[in-house]
């Protein structure tokens, strides 16, 4: 479960599911923009070249495969 500040409402990301119903207000400023589901807020948020969210995630693919590498070698070295 993960909280989208945007539009306010907790989801659930392997469901791919709001877990909060949109409020009857046209005008809310929340809901009455809020996609069909929450994949689509990560994919219709607009990056821009050399944003700061562009360069945390590159930071946090980038850890991710470093420490899988790690560990990788680090397992081979205990075999060893």
């Amino acid at each position: 479960m993960i909280f989208i500040v945007q539009y306010d409402a907790r989801a659930c990301i392997d469901c791919n599911e709001w877990l909060e119903e949109v409020c009857d207000e046209e005008q809310c400023p929340y809901c009455s923009g809020r996609p069909a589901t929450p994949y689509e807020v990560y994919w219709n948020t607009d990056f821009e070249a050399g944003s700061s969210q562009m360069r945390k995630m590159w930071r946090r693919d980038n850890y991710s495969h470093k420490m899988k590498g790690v560990r990788r070698h680090n397992e081979k070295d205990t075999r060893n």
